[in-house]
């Protein structure tokens, strides 16, 4: 069988709604590289490679069912960053580096995790071997994350006893701010006094510097450097030349602090710098738990199972429920069971009145195999069964085309054209309201011929129809 699973049309996706769904699953992952695993997932035609993709998945579903809560998968996206740490004299900020702890202290804590509850859980189908497989202890850096965390604060801000430099800077820095701020209240208490300044004004911080608030009439009179002039034009703001000294040195000092910072996370960036590969490894691995969890969490929500998985085409359904209609359905009371096995029943003919939910039945076939084949659990009774197919096709709405000059109907027979190529012992084809389009006759004709054409070539099938001649093939065939 293909290791590719075919889809017809280009739209299928679109068609069967497994974007929305696709978006729903996403919309659970809480970091970057989860969502892109969920986004790029490719259905598969290869039933050992999907149960290979299910095992995790129903581990996962069984973890979440024990009420116990896994720890945080929300981390930041630093995998640019981290390989752009390679040329020497780089490094990450002081937010990045937080952002770095968080993600190695969320593996730690992963691991523990699961090494725990492996260990506690004791009965014959317990376990979560192949989730502990993912994250082995190689990928936890402790050491790494304890030097993180002991140079930033609960800010994510260098701390002050980072280097007996930046301790120091920083020490001068608040007897420069104290000794800025009692000459900047005493030269504003001197004009109050003088009535230079209105009664209870208070000093301003602009652009790093403290300035005093004056009426512009003794501007003059008060030796410093006017910064700022209020909007109405009746304050001015002075820096008194008492303070602008102070001031210069306060920049000074910052500028030395910013440099010592800059010097502490170079040296970081030089510890970081051995495990890059190791990390951007973890993002990966983190990633797929991130991607299991929103799996297991939507299939879970939606009361999906992974049921058993022949290696041949195969669908025996019970209950079978549309994620995305769910709701309404079950206002309305409504359950369906499909069952298409060979060597007969591989094809299903549905008649019924308007409204009658044929088309919903279509199109739950058409996303919960695509769902199934991508590794997504599927909302059907657990005692359901099911297969894989090497080629999913599905015609259903109106495909005319102005470009191509095609109707409704010529739209359907090249669809079906394309359907006759796709006919084997390993394709489902989908079609809804077949042969509908044209003259009854006509169109019944042509039907039955391709019904014919696919029975023939041991194609399965779901097929919707009005047509009693292809109720009395079906029954005949």
């Amino acid at each position: 069988m293909s290791q590719v699973l075919r889809l017809f049309p280009e739209q299928y996706e679109a068609k069967v709604d497994a974007l929305r769904l696709r978006a729903l699953i996403v919309a659970e992952c809480g970091s970057e590289p989860g969502k892109e695993i969920i986004t790029s997932i490719v259905p598969t035609a290869d039933a050992d490679a999907l149960k290979q993709r299910f095992a995790p998945v129903a581990e996962m579903m069984r973890l979440l069912q024990t009420g116990r809560a896994l720890p945080s998968l929300v981390f930041a996206d630093l995998r640019r960053e981290i390989a752009a740490l390679e040329p020497a004299g780089s490094y990450l900020t002081e937010e990045q580096l937080a952002d770095l702890a968080v993600l190695l202290r969320s593996a730690e804590a992963l691991y523990r995790f699961l090494s725990v509850n492996d260990s506690e859980d004791t009965n014959d189908e317990a376990g979560y071997p192949t989730l502990k497989a993912l994250l082995g202890s190689e990928f936890l850096l402790p050491e790494l994350a304890d030097r993180i965390e002991s140079l930033l604060d609960r800010f994510g801000r260098i701390k002050d006893n980072a280097s007996a430099t930046l301790k120091e800077l920083r020490s001068e820095q608040a007897a420069v701010v104290r000794q800025t701020s009692k000459l900047t209240r005493s030269q504003l208490e001197l004009a109050i006094r003088e009535g230079w300044a209105e009664e209870g004004a208070q000093p301003t911080l602009r652009d790093g510097h403290l300035l005093i608030p004056v009426t512009p009439a003794y501007r003059k009179l008060v030796p410093g450097i006017v910064y700022d002039e209020s909007a109405t034009g009746k304050t001015v703001f002075i820096e008194p030349l008492a303070v602008v000294e102070s001031n210069n040195r306060l920049r000074e000092l910052e500028i030395a602090e910013r440099k010592e910072i800059i010097r502490i996370l170079i040296e970081t960036a030089d510890r970081i710098r051995p495990s890059i590969p190791l990390i951007g490894r973890l993002y990966e691995v983190m990633g797929k738990v991130d991607a299991l969890h929103a799996v297991a969490r939507y299939s879970l929500r939606i009361n999906a199972c992974v049921p058993p998985i022949k290696s041949e085409p195969h669908m025996r359904w019970f209950k079978a429920r549309h994620p995305l209609l769910e709701a309404a359905l079950k206002q309305q009371g409504r359950e369906l069971v499909i069952c298409l096995e060979a060597p007969k029943g591989r094809i299903l003919l549905v008649s019924g009145p308007n409204a009658g939910g044929k088309s919903v039945c279509l199109k739950t076939c058409a996303l919960l195999q695509y769902m199934l084949q991508c590794g997504f659990p599927i909302p059907v009774s657990p005692d359901s069964e099911a297969g894989v197919f090497s080629a999913l096709a599905i015609n259903i709405g109106d495909d005319q085309s102005i470009d191509d000059d095609l109707s409704t109907y010529s739209s359907h027979l090249a669809a079906m054209k394309a359907f006759c190529r796709i006919a084997s012992p390993e394709s489902l084809l989908l079609v809804d309201e077949f042969g509908a389009g044209t003259e009854p006759e006509l169109g019944g004709a042509i039907a039955e011929a391709l019904l014919k054409h696919f029975n023939e070539h041991g194609s399965f099938g779901i097929i919707t129809t009005h047509y009693a001649k292809l109720k009395q093939f079906a029954s005949e065939h």
